[in-house]
């Protein structure tokens, strides 16, 4: 119990909390991750009237054009990934903060252009499905 009570302070004790280059850099990922996420329930509709079939392309290379097939709810995966990846760096900036102010400030820009680069990616495949 007392383990748990030091780790606890620790957390919401922490000057990360008063940092607000990793203040805004996480709640920009925040925003950004249910901007994807309403984006997918916004366009999956438009994309299921446009095909005959509940599967879509989900990844295309310029090398062999269409390479992996899929029902249309794998896309969701892509956010959730996100979200994961979110959850991880955000537990990760918490624990190295006293430690290395670097590393949480990349960890935290890093989450960021994660969720950025998930948006564009779930953007082009809805735009490749249309």
């Amino acid at each position: 119990m007392l383990l748990f009570y030091e780790l606890k302070e620790k957390i919401f004790n922490a000057d990360v909390l008063k940092d607000k280059a990793i203040i805004i850099f996480t709640c920009l990922s925040i925003i950004i991750n249910v901007l994807v996420w309403y984006f997918l329930y916004i366009q999956i509709p438009v994309v299921l009237e446009s095909t005959s079939s509940d599967i879509i392309p989900l990844h295309y290379n310029i090398y062999f054009g269409i390479d992996y097939i899929g029902e249309i709810q794998k896309l969701y995966s892509l956010p959730a990934l996100g979200l994961i990846i979110l959850a991880i760096n955000v537990i990760l900036i918490f624990f190295l903060y006293l430690k290395t102010k670097l590393l949480t400030y990349y960890l935290a820009f890093f989450s960021m252009t994660n969720q950025m680069i998930l948006l564009l990616c779930v953007y082009l495949i809805v735009l490749f499905n249309k």
